[in-house]
């Protein structure tokens, strides 16, 4: 019984993912591009299939999965509802739509990882306002260039057990951000912020 599969030095496409399919019980999938590299032929339609057919998935890392968008994800999203960690960074045809369906769905969701992706500070807060603001532990949302302020304060304000927060290369971003963060660091668990200010 597969629940573990590590694919990121494999050169794999949507037909691939539909054999996985098969594994039911999987429950964690590594399909990282290889470092500085991108994932073109995997899609929404891979992602979708792999979706529908495992529904115990907690961990799915789908970095420089450059096809791939929203519908994959909101794939993902119902019916993959164990979901605890997702890495959609360099996915960068991901927007609102992925995390408010993420959100709204996956309850036990604690690591999210959105990176270079098109979210707006709609998106994150759709995110951080919905189900999974208890649970959330960790936000990365790097190289995110329609982010603002408002996403900075929405995470910080809606999840009181985040420990590690990484913003840096968002160009909205100003210092107003940095004395939200020291206004909360009291009472905040934060362990690790990472952040540009412009």
């Amino acid at each position: 019984m597969v629940v573990k599969l590590d694919l990121r030095e494999c050169d794999i496409s949507d037909t691939a993912l539909q054999g996985i399919s098969h594994c039911k019980q999987l429950r964690k999938i590594n399909i990282n591009a290889r470092k500085g590299e991108e994932r073109p032929l995997i899609t929404s339609e891979g992602v979708a299939t792999l979706a529908n057919s495992c529904p115990n998935l907690s961990l799915i890392s789908l970095k420089g999965c450059c096809s791939l968008t929203d519908d994959g994800v909101v794939s993902l999203a119902l019916n993959c509802r164990l979901l605890q960690v997702v890495n959609l960074s360099g996915c960068c045809g991901i927007s609102d739509l992925s995390l408010q369906a993420l959100g709204e769905n996956c309850v036990f969701l604690q690591s999210m990882d959105f990176s270079s992706t098109k979210v707006t500070d709609d998106g994150v807060k759709a995110l951080v306002s919905s189900k999974c603001s208890q649970s959330l532990k960790e936000v990365l949302m790097s190289r995110c260039v329609f982010l603002t302020d408002k996403s900075v304060e929405s995470v910080v304000l809606c999840c009181p057990n985040i420990n590690i927060f990484v913003f840096y290369g968002c160009p909205l971003v100003t210092g107003w951000s940095q004395e939200i963060l020291d206004h909360m660091a009291e009472s905040n668990k934060l362990k690790q912020v990472t952040w540009t200010v412009y």
